[in-house]
């Protein structure tokens, strides 16, 4: 079994809280092969529990992503299945913001919370760009899986200039 890198700030079966809230603040931040960041109500069905955390970041420049991972690389925030609380949300405050290769921003919900909002603020550039192959997914997901109940997030940007290609995703959707 393979141990990736991560942080993690989650609500587990059996807990009653809220989940905690992640906050990076560097000059520059690049989450890479298959490395993730969460914050996730992982309760089972029938459990009641508090809400997700949040996740923010704080940078000049962050890059999420590499070509050829063999799993996602990003941030994570969501309701499992059977949730009850709200599902975390993810703020980015930077001057460029690159999502390439496998490199993903998601909010979730599969429980009867709501998924938590997307919120980009990049001043100069956000690139959200695949590897062009079509294997990988990547880009900013704010979803209502199978059989939830819960709302989808929002996804707001703010920025002077974007660009999407090769296979980028942009998505706001219900599986």
């Amino acid at each position: 079994q393979a141990f990736l890198s991560a942080l993690y700030a989650v609500i587990l079966p059996g807990a009653t809280g809220n989940g905690g809230n992640i906050t990076i603040e560097t000059k520059d931040f690049r989450l890479s092969n298959s490395a993730n960041i969460s914050v996730t109500n992982f309760i089972n069905i029938g459990e009641r529990a508090g809400n997700s955390g949040n996740v923010t970041l704080r940078a000049d420049t962050a890059t999420i992503g590499s070509a050829g991972s063999l799993y996602d690389t990003g941030i994570f925030a969501g309701i499992s299945r059977g949730g009850t609380g709200r599902g975390g949300s993810i703020k980015v405050e930077a001057n460029q913001l690159n999502i390439i290769g496998n490199g993903i921003l998601s909010t979730t919900t599969s429980g009867v919370g709501q998924a938590g909002d997307i919120t980009l603020n990049v001043r100069d550039q956000i690139n959200i760009v695949g590897d062009g192959t079509g294997s990988n997914r990547n880009g900013v997901f704010a979803r209502v899986l199978d059989s939830s109940s819960g709302n989808g997030g929002n996804v707001i940007i703010n920025t002077n200039n974007l660009t999407m290609a090769d296979g980028w995703g942009w998505y706001r959707d219900w599986e």
